[in-house]
């Protein structure tokens, strides 16, 4: 793409932005109606996932008994979507070491879920285990090793490695993400990989936290009418996922 073209675009891209930040009620409904649409998506591909299916099982003189729910999937809808999210309340599709995915997922969950300094740790460390592993790889490794600024902060003053295996549960359970002490071993090729913690992920009850999140009494959307930053990062967002032509023109 010739230079002259790119900064053609950026200029189109900021000029939407700036039309959409100088007109509030149009970016709130526009926020609406992108966010919700969004959601909506979001339950239909959960309810598809996390609905058992018969699966044959090739290896059994019973195939037609084996069911299963697409907890995978599912599990990357979620994390996609609160990616989607947190950059919006960041204002940036793209990330950089200063803004980076985990940081702005870090930032929207103390915001609008609930979580504190201390217990939105395990969900970074979720986002860690699972974010580029289950899109590129269709699954996480079967024990990680979490890098430094992933980890739980208790753990950071201590020198053994701290390896975490996982259980992706379709079913409710009284907390979305545990980090639990367990002692044992996996049993994956090539070798048996043994580890010291488990993380287990409640399917249905993550979803709910993102979800309200978004569309809670004191969710993102409700945060919009009296937060001026948010709404212009929002913006900026739009001008990336939906950049205008170079015949673009403000609406009238």
């Amino acid at each position: 793409m010739a230079s002259g073209d790119s900064e053609q675009r950026t200029a189109k891209r900021k000029e939407a932005a700036s039309w959409l930040k100088g007109n509030p009620d149009q970016l709130i409904r526009a926020a609406n109606r992108f966010v919700r649409g969004r959601i909506e998506q979001l339950g239909k591909d959960l309810a598809i996932c996390l609905c058992p299916t018969v699966q044959m099982n090739h290896g059994s003189d019973r195939p037609f008994l084996e069911t299963r729910a697409a907890n995978f999937p599912a599990l990357m809808y979620c994390v996609s979507f609160l990616e989607l999210l947190s950059c919006l309340y960041a204002g940036s599709m793209r990330g950089n070491d200063a803004n980076s995915a985990p940081c702005k997922v870090k930032r929207y969950a103390e915001s609008f879920m609930g979580y504190t300094e201390e217990t939105v740790q395990e969900l970074a460390l979720l986002f860690a285990m699972f974010r580029n592993k289950v899109a590129h790889a269709t699954q996480p490794q079967g024990v990680f090793d979490p890098p430094t600024e992933w980890v739980p902060k208790q753990w950071r003053n201590e020198t053994e490695w701290k390896r975490v295996t996982w259980t992706v549960s379709p079913g409710l359970r009284p907390v979305a993400i545990t980090l639990g002490r367990e002692d044992g071993t996996v049993d994956a090729p090539p070798w048996p990989l043994k580890y010291e913690y488990r993380c287990t992920v409640s399917l249905p009850l993550l979803a709910h936290q993102i979800i309200a999140s978004a569309l809670g009494e004191n969710g993102y959307l409700q945060s919009l009418p009296g937060d001026s930053d948010a709404r212009g990062n929002f913006a900026d967002c739009m001008g990336d996922l939906f950049p205008p032509g170079a015949d673009w023109m403000p609406p009238s």
